[in-house]
């Protein structure tokens, strides 16, 4: 899927860093306005989380009528490299839910997912997108 510029523009904010991450959650400031690479989405899905390298991680819905595998993307610090961590192009794992994410401070995205049978799956992908490892929990 090629990139281009979207409506969607997010508001950069501060971060601090690693000291966020090994405290747990903090109030974040806007700071300015960017726009940002997207894939075009029409919405965008909270909440939205600051990474270690004042990345930030949001969930974009782009089917309005079902926002169970909303995916997530990673938006760099300057808005202008966007990561996609998706599920769609894995059929076993579409037929359920993303419930939350997290990241490692090495950019690796972890999606907690339900499967249709009521079973629940952790789903790591490299900080490239690619997918690595479902493992059922």
């Amino acid at each position: 899927m090629r990139l281009q510029k979207s409506a969607i523009s997010l508001t950069s904010v501060l971060c601090l860093g690693g000291v966020v991450a090994a405290q747990g959650p903090r109030e974040i400031f806007p700071i300015e306005s960017t726009s940002v690479l997207s894939a075009g989405a029409p919405m965008i899905m909270g909440p939205l989380k600051c990474g270690p390298d004042e990345a930030i991680y949001l969930r974009v819905v782009e089917n309005p009528e079902d926002t169970r595998l909303a995916p997530v993307l990673r938006v760099s610090p300057d808005g202008k490299q966007v990561t996609r961590f998706s599920l769609s192009a894995y059929p076993s794992l579409q037929k359920g839910e993303i419930i939350d994410f997290s990241y490692s401070p090495r950019g690796e995205v972890y999606l907690l997912s339900s499967g249709s049978g009521g079973e629940y799956f952790i789903i790591r992908f490299d900080a490239d997108g690619t997918l690595k490892l479902a493992n059922k929990i």
